[in-house]
This record gives structure tokens, sequence and C-alpha cells, in this order.
């Protein structure tokens, strides 16, 4: 019986290499195959713009994390200080949905790509003309992903091309569980309106993995600092931050 035993651990073992190495090697084939149906001579000039769409994505999703979920101070909601959003003020919930929190982040990167871009300084071999940007951004359960459509046109010597999407380019990181972590920890205070319950967040933050720091600033409020050491941003963990009134 443990000879059965360990065989059957054998296969299940050997079942699970086989499945994750065919996840790669789909994957890898996925990114070949992007950059094969592009002509070779421009295939800098594709890598150029996507390299910025990820580095100006990371921007967006650090500032949009530091401020509550907001690329720019939002007219309508309750601040400390124009910086840090409210999730419970007053006994009523301002939380931002996923879908807004999405379009803040798109509104940064497209706001900040062209900074990146530089006029394509770095790629003055190539004569190019681009137009305004549209970004669409998806939060994953363990990514950010970036469908940007970014009409190009490049020249060099006779040769013409045109690039328009910049589709699935993902940034590694937990923005959907610090989501969850923020919405559970606002519904909580909102049940809790008379005190903060210290038990309540942190069995939120062992659940979902994450740090959370409290920072009083005034009477009855507290700013939240999330952190995630399983998310790095530019080899730093990621940090959301939000705040809520309490009593």
């Amino acid at each position: 019986m443990n000879k059965k035993g360990q065989v059957t651990i054998f296969i299940v073992i050997a079942v699970i290499i086989i499945v994750v190495i065919l996840a790669l090697f789909i994957k890898i084939n996925n990114n070949n195959s992007k950059y094969n149906s592009i002509p070779q001579n421009v295939q800098p000039v594709y890598s150029f713009v996507e390299n910025c769409i990820k580095t100006t994505g990371e921007d967006a999703i650090v500032y949009t994390s530091m401020h509550g979920g907001y690329s720019s101070e939002p007219s309508d909601k309750p601040l400390i200080k124009s910086e840090i959003p409210y999730y419970v003020y007053n006994k009523k919930n301002y939380m931002p949905n996923k879908s807004l929190i999405e379009d803040e982040v798109s509104n940064y990167l497209m706001s900040n790509l062209s900074g990146c871009i530089n006029d394509f300084e770095n790629l003055s071999d190539f004569e190019i003309n681009a137009t305004k940007s549209i970004v669409n951004t998806t939060i994953n359960s363990n990514n950010v992903v970036f469908d940007v459509r970014y009409p190009i046109s490049i020249q060099k010597d006779k040769f013409t091309y045109k690039l328009e999407n910049f589709n699935g380019i993902e940034v590694l990181v937990r923005l959907n569980e610090i989501f969850n972590a923020a919405n559970e920890i606002t519904i909580d205070q909102l049940n809790h309106t008379g005190t903060l319950c210290i038990t309540c967040i942190s069995d939120i933050a062992i659940k979902h993995d994450l740090y959370v720091n409290l920072v009083d600033y005034g009477e009855n409020n507290t700013i939240f600092i999330l952190t995630d050491v399983n998310s790095k941003i530019n080899n730093q963990n990621y940090t959301y931050i939000f705040a809520n009134q309490y009593g």
C-alpha cells in the first residue's frame, strides 16, 4: 500500500510539473508571436513604447494607491490635507469602486506617457508620428493589465509601418487584494461607527496577507496604510493609503 501511495504521489507531481511547463511554453509562445507579427526593423519602436507603458503604468499604480485610488484630487470627496480621501466620513461610505480606480490609473497613464516617450528622441533613426493614447486598465486577481491604443506611424528610409495596439501589458501587483481588504475595513467601520475595531482590522489583514498600519490624525481620524510584501514595484513593497473617520 505504501508503494502504491508513493507511486500516486510521484504521478501527481509529474502531472503538476508538466502543466507548469506547458503554461510557461504557451506564455512564451504568445509573447514571441506578438513580436513575430511585427517587422523586425520596427520592433525596437514597439519594445520602446511597450516599456514606457509598463514603467508609466507602474508609476500610475503607485501614485493612485498613495492617494486612495485617485490620480487627481476629487472635488466631491472629503479629504485629509487635500491628499488622502476618506472612505468613511460622517458615517457615509465614500470608497471608490474598482471601475473608478481603473479609470484613475488609466487617466494617469494617458497624461504621463508622453513624458517617457519624450518625442521618441531615443529613436532618432526613425521618423515617428504618434497620436493621443487611449488606455484601458483592468485590475485582476494578481496583476493589473493595460490595453493601450496608441496609433504610431513609423518611417525609415523607404519603409513605412503603422503600430496601433499595445495590449496585455501587465504589472504583477495585488491591487485587487488590497482593494478587497480596504472594502472590508470600510464596511466594518460603518458597522462600528463609534469606535475602531482593532481586532477586526487585524483579522482582515491576516485574511489578505497584508500589513496594516494605523496613524491617528486629529480627533477621531485614522489613516490606514496597507502594505503588501508580496507585491513590489521598483523594488519597493506595494502600499495603499486611505483614511476613515469614526466616533
